[in-house]
C-alpha cells in the first residue's frame, strides 16, 4: 500500500497544478489590477507611499476573497475524488472477507471541514483561508519594500516600476501556486485520514511516508516510517510544497502477506527501507544536497542518527543548537 499510495500522491502533484491552473486566472487579474495602479503611481506617491499602500492593499482584499472561495470550491471537489481513491486502495490492500469499510465523511460535511482544518506548516498553525489570507499580506509587504528599497537606492520612478511588476508577475504567481498546492495536500491529508478514522478496527495506526529523493527536507526524512495512532502526530503538509504523506499501517491479519515495495530514485525497493537507510546508500553529493554539508558530515561519521536532527515536533535544530545541546 506504501508504494500504491506513494505513487498516487506523485500523480496527484500533476492534479495540484491543474487546480492552481483553475485558479490562475483570479490570480492573474489581482496581479493586472495591481501593476496598473502601481503604473500609473507618481514620484510623490512613491515617496509618501501612504495613501498608494492603502490602494494596493484595497486591490488585494477585494481579490482575495474570491480567491479564497474558488480555491475552497476545487478543494471539496478533490476531498471527494480522494476519499473515493482511498476506499477502493484499502479494500483492494485488505483481505475482503476480514474487512467491512466506511466511506468517510458526507458530502454535506466537506466544505466545513476544508474551510476550518488545522495545517500546521513549519511549526506555526493555520487553515486555507487564512494560509490565501497571509498570501495577500504577503504580497502587499512585498511590493512595499520594492519601493521603499528602490527610493532609499536612488531609482527612478521607472525603475521602481519596473522592480515591482518584476515581483508580481513572478513572485507573486509562484508563491499563490504555493499556498494552492499545499492546502491541496493538506485536503488530501484529511480525505484519507478521514477514512483511516472510519476503519480503525483494521489499522494499527498511520506510518509517515517521506519521499525517497533529493527533494525531501530533513524534517520529512527524520519522521519516514515512524507509526502513529490515527489523527495523531505531524501531519502532512509540515512545510509548504511538502510531497510526504501518512500511509495507513494494516494489523497483521488484514495484511497481504508479500512486499510490493516502494518507489525511490533507485526504484523499487523494499517497503521496510527507511529514508535514513536509503540516504546512507547514496552518494556524498546527494546527502549534502539533502541535509546541507555540515549536517551530512555528521551523518556520515554517525555522529547522529537522521532524527536527532529535529525536535519531537519536527522542527529542524540548528548546529548552534546541536552544539548547545553536546550533540555535535
Amino acid at each position: 500500500m506504501i508504494d500504491a499510495l506513494t505513487r498516487h500522491q506523485i500523480l496527484l502533484q500533476r492534479h495540484f497544478k491543474g487546480i492552481y491552473k483553475d485558479i490562475e486566472p483570479l490570480i492573474k487579474k489581482m496581479v493586472k489590477d495591481l501593476n496598473a495602479r502601481i503604473s500609473s503611481a507618481t514620484p510623490a506617491e512613491f515617496e509618501r507611499l501612504t495613501i498608494l499602500r492603502n490602494e494596493l492593499n484595497a486591490i488585494i482584499n477585494s481579490h482575495i476573497g474570491g480567491i479564497s472561495d474558488a480555491t475552497i470550491q476545487r478543494l471539496i471537489d478533490f476531498y471527494e475524488y480522494e476519499s473515493k481513491f482511498t476506499i477502493s486502495l484499502l479494500d483492494k490492500e485488505t483481505i475482503p472477507s476480514y474487512a467491512v469499510l466506511s466511506t468517510g465523511l458526507a458530502p454535506e460535511a466537506i466544505g466545513a471541514v476544508i474551510s476550518t482544518m488545522p495545517i500546521v506548516l513549519d511549526g506555526k498553525q493555520t487553515t486555507v483561508k487564512s494560509m490565501i489570507k497571509h498570501f495577500g499580506k504577503a504580497q502587499a509587504k512585498n511590493i512595499e519594500l520594492a519601493i521603499q528599497t528602490g527610493i532609499a537606492s536612488g531609482r527612478t520612478t521607472d525603475d521602481i516600476v519596473r522592480d515591482v511588476m518584476a515581483i508580481t508577475n513572478t513572485r507573486t504567481r509562484k508563491q499563490a501556486e504555493a499556498v494552492i498546492l499545499t492546502a491541496a495536500n493538506a485536503t488530501g491529508a484529511k480525505a484519507r485520514a478521514a477514512v483511516w478514522d472510519d476503519n480503525s478496527d483494521i489499522l494499527q495506526g498511520e506510518r509517515y511516508s517521506a519521499t525517497l529523493d533529493s527533494r525531501t527536507t530533513v524534517i520529512c526524512a527524520s519522521l519516514d516510517r515512524n507509526i502513529y495512532h490515527i489523527g495523531t502526530g505531524p501531519q502532512p503538509p509540515l512545510h509548504y510544497r511538502c510531497r510526504s504523506i501518512r500511509v495507513p499501517a494494516l494489523k497483521p491479519e488484514y495484511e497481504l502477506q508479500y512486499d510490493k515495495g516502494r518507489s525511490s530514485t533507485d526504484g523499487v525497493v523494499s517497503s521496510k527501507t527507511t529514508y535514513s537507510s536509503f540516504l546512507k546508500r547514496q552518494s556524498k553529493e546527494f546527502q549534502d544536497e539533502v541535509l546541507g554539508v555540515e549536517r551530512a558530515k555528521l551523518f556520515r561519521s554517525g555522529k547522529l542518527k537522521l532524527d536527532q536532527f529535529v525536535d519531537k515536533s519536527g522542527k529542524l535544530y540548528t548546529l548552534e543548537q546541536l552544539a548547545r545541546m553536546d550533540l555535535i
